[in-house]
């Protein structure tokens, strides 16, 4: 295996702030939700539950007040989901924080979360989004009606199809759902 090589995770990570998503990102393949902290949306809150349907979730959260606040109420949310802690982290300031751990301790972490064959998927492009009319011009109205139909949440161009990737919608998929909605 090359170096710099990502280690593939069976599911999805549910993470509290930017920095953790960075930090696992360096290391890890794997879709990874920000809730933004204690009050996250509406929108994050429906997009993790479709992400749900399709994919194990991980909940992976700082050790401190408001991140074993957050595993509970993620817990109660997803019923199904895998909290994972990861042991001992006390990083600069006393921060006990995902962001502030090693990657060993991550992959110990979430050693039976693990996978070693990642199967070849056919995902949607930028390419399919261009064709039927979701990136471009006069395109944010139409890829609006979709996200609300998948509950994607508010998202970009970018973001909406790092999403459908993640919840395996097909471009076949976005046409049957663009030709119910008369588009």
């Amino acid at each position: 295996t090359c170096k710099n090589s990502k280690t593939p995770v069976n599911g999805f990570l549910i993470v509290e702030g930017y920095s953790d998503m960075a930090f696992l990102s360096s290391f890890l393949e794997a879709k990874i939700v920000q809730i933004g902290g204690f009050s996250f949306s509406r929108r994050i809150t429906d997009y993790i539950l479709e992400l749900a349907k399709k994919s194990n979730p991980i909940v992976l959260m700082d050790q401190d007040e408001a991140g074993i606040l957050n595993e509970k109420r993620l817990s109660n949310l997803l019923p199904n989901a895998t909290v994972i802690k990861v042991e001992n982290i006390v990083g600069r300031n006393g921060k006990k924080g995902i962001a502030e751990s090693n990657k060993n301790d991550i992959l110990k972490a979430l050693d039976h979360h693990l996978i070693t064959k990642i199967e070849e998927e056919q995902n949607l492009t930028s390419s399919d989004l261009f064709a039927l009319g979701l990136i471009g011009e006069s395109s944010k109205y139409k890829r609006d009606l979709l996200t609300r139909e998948y509950g994607l949440g508010e998202c970009n161009a970018k973001t909406f199809l790092k999403r459908c990737n993640a919840l395996k919608i097909t471009k076949e998929d976005l046409k049957r759902k663009m030709a119910n909605n008369g588009n």
